[in-house]
């Protein structure tokens, strides 16, 4: 013997609801894009300062940046872990086709705290050192991935009321993966 299910009004009721919600919700998405962040916004290079400064005034960019790189996407900023703020702005420098480093900026002095995260983050991977790279000096914290055979390396520094941290994958040596990009240049080149 089959059973035949059955379909009680108040069900309907309930799939009409929900069935009107998603179009309500769909029409919303197509018709008001711009109600809805989106992930990320590329900036052509010579745009990038005045941009900057019009958002996070005092903030310093790299002036010199490896050859191809012409734009940077400005990217939702997140914290490190919980113990640390959230950057201002998060920016990836890209050329067309690859990605060259990221860079983050936050306001206020919390270098301390950015590689306390970093270390706690990576945990026997991870080593820090300092580096010097023209008027700047700060700490740099490696985190090793020998099975990749790759390096994360994270250039943290403060200069004035801002902290910043410009971070690179580099092959195992500490040889950037994208070409002709010289990380100590062009932190020496923040201005």
């Amino acid at each position: 013997m089959t059973r035949c299910m059955r379909f009680r009004p108040s069900e309907g009721v309930y799939l009409r609801r929900i069935g009107s919600l998603f179009v309500i919700f769909v029409v919303a998405c197509v018709s008001a894009p711009s109600a809805f962040p989106r992930a990320s916004q590329d900036i052509p290079i010579g745009q990038l300062r005045a941009l900057a400064q019009s958002y996070a005034p005092g903030a310093r960019l790299p002036t010199r940046l490896p050859p191809g790189v012409t734009a940077a996407a400005i990217g939702i900023a997140s914290r490190i872990d919980r113990s640390t703020p959230a950057p201002q702005y998060h920016l990836t420098f890209h050329s067309p086709t690859k990605s060259a480093f990221q860079y983050d900026f936050w306001a206020g002095r919390v270098a301390p705290t950015i590689v306390a995260a970093l270390l706690r983050h990576d945990g026997t991977r991870g080593f820090k050192t300092s580096f010097r790279a023209g008027r700047y000096s700060g700490t740099l914290e490696i985190q090793k991935n020998e099975l990749a055979k790759l390096w994360i390396a994270s250039y943290v520094w403060q200069y004035g009321a801002h902290t910043y941290l410009l971070m690179v994958q580099e092959r195992v040596g500490g040889t950037p993966l994208y070409p002709r990009l010289s990380p100590r240049a062009t932190i020496a080149s923040v201005a």
